[in-house]
């Protein structure tokens, strides 16, 4: 099974000798503080790292078990609405669909819209306190569709958020990944860390199975965070943290993203030259950087059929509906070309071209026939594109 429907990076973007080293001096060289529990703040040989990294206080660091967890954690904080208020979340049209399924699970209202371009008033509930709301984004290469935000739509969206006193929640784990176009500053630098909480993670650059993400606020908020993380996990895995510390340590960050850079880039280029020569009648936009093509498939497609057809051509692909709260999506894939090496692309697109024209064709006899178009569920998979059960790569 190629599998073109998860977010993660192939195992042969990951520096195993270079992770095998570091595991085992981690298992030497500080064995007290790495084996057994420890602050739920996190490692603090690798929270120093990422303060350093970043130029900020040790005091504004939180290492987490994923990023997810991390954005979890925040939203709890800032909308969580335990003394009472309502919590309402402004979240980008698309969006990553791990994030909305976390926030169907909680008690806040999701209102979905192009952030840096729209904006809504706040619902007031009547007889309730004021509403307590948050924004969540993914500026850099956003999941699922690889879109920037440009730089007055940063500083917009900073400045409406500001008049209302709303906090935003800033996901970039994908922000050293460009490998073309200029650099953009990230939110928190514009906005200061009194207003966003950026969160960032090792999985997309070092290893995902690692598990170790991370978040930069201001003190105060870092410190209703742990205690957060304290009642939640109690400890994140000091030895997957220790792992992740000793490697930056010993051979640092900067070479292994340039060499991602260098795959991704090729790879992504790969991609859309073959979507360019054999799904002509889709659209997509090169990306700059990330790991994520959006191909817009045409109106006589929808991605449900393509992606039922997809699964029994042996790959795997996340239809466009599960990265939406109100609709749409019924003509979008996201494609990851970090999660295979070029010669499985190749035939993977191959492959999904195959399943277009036999997907093309059901579409038309359906509608000839005036039966019900295909549904999610004849895709073989979950609504929400982070949840494919894949079978081992053939």
């Amino acid at each position: 099974m190629i599998n073109f429907g998860r977010g993660v990076p192939s195992a042969d973007l990951i520096d195993v000798a270079g992770l095998a080293q570091a595991a085992g001096a981690a298992s030497t060289a500080n064995a007290d503080a790495s084996f057994g529990y420890g602050s739920p703040a996190g490692y603090q040989p690798l929270r120093e790292w990422i303060a350093a990294r970043h130029g900020v206080d040790a005091g504004s660091v939180l290492v987490t078990p994923g990023a997810m967890q991390a954005v979890a954690l925040a939203v709890d904080l800032l909308v969580g609405g335990e003394d009472g208020t309502a919590g309402e979340v402004l979240v980008d049209r698309p969006t990553y669909d791990m994030v909305l399924r976390a926030l169907a699970a909680r008690p806040v209202t999701v209102r979905q819209l192009a952030l840096g371009r729209e904006w809504v008033e706040p619902v007031a509930v009547p007889g309730a306190a004021a509403v307590r709301r948050c924004v969540y984004a993914v500026p850099t290469f956003r999941n699922p569709d690889g879109a920037t935000m440009a730089l007055p739509e940063r500083e917009l969206l900073l400045e409406r958020a500001a008049l209302e006193g709303s906090a935003v929640i800033e996901d970039d784990p994908y922000q050293e990944l460009r490998f073309d176009g200029p650099a953009l500053p990230p939110l928190w630098r514009l906005g200061g860390l009194e207003q966003v909480v950026h969160v960032s993670s090792f999985s997309k650059t070092v290893c995902p199975g690692l598990r170790v993400g991370y978040v930069i606020a201001d003190e105060t908020r870092i410190e209703g965070l742990i205690a957060a993380a304290n009642r939640t996990y109690i400890t994140p895995s000091m030895f997957a943290q220790a792992v992740v510390h000793r490697y930056l340590l010993d051979g640092g960050l900067d070479a292994p993203l340039q060499r991602m850079r260098t795959e991704l880039a090729a790879r992504a280029e790969l991609l859309c030259e073959l979507l360019s020569e054999q799904l002509p009648q889709a659209r997509f936009e090169r990306p700059q950087g990330g790991y994520f093509v959006w191909l817009r498939l045409p109106s006589t497609l929808t991605a449900s059929t393509l992606a039922a057809a997809a699964q029994r051509h042996g790959v795997v692909v996340a239809p466009g509906s599960g990265f939406l709260v109100d609709g749409g999506g019924e003509h979008c894939v996201r494609l990851c070309f970090a999660a295979e090496p070029p010669n499985r692309i190749a035939e993977g697109v191959r492959r999904l071209a195959a399943a277009a024209r036999e997907a093309d064709t059901r579409e038309a006899d359906t509608r000839e026939s005036g039966a019900p178009g295909g549904s999610q569920q004849a895709a073989g998979r979950p609504q929400l594109g982070e949840e494919a059960v894949l079978a081992d790569p053939a």
